[in-house]
């Protein structure tokens, strides 16, 4: 459960505030400039396909069912 809370989070608040961090994305609302070039990843991380959002939530699953899978309560 904790997982795709995660997974959610980073496909909805941190994909989208990539740009604001990172010196060479471009922003959505400026587009493209001679120095940011690269594009942003938009909601849900849809501008670099619909694999992207899939992507993060399996890896996000396949992690939390290994740590759940070695984890021992003492």
């Amino acid at each position: 459960m904790s997982d795709s809370f995660t997974a959610f989070f980073v496909l909805t608040m941190a994909l989208p505030v990539l740009p604001a961090l990172h010196p060479r994305m471009a922003n959505e609302q400026y587009g493209p400039t001679v120095v940011r070039q690269l594009e942003p990843p938009g909601f849900l991380g849809l501008h670099y396909g619909i694999r992207t959002p899939i992507s993060v939530l399996l890896a996000h699953a396949i992690f939390g069912a290994i740590l759940g899978a070695f984890y021992v309560v003492k």
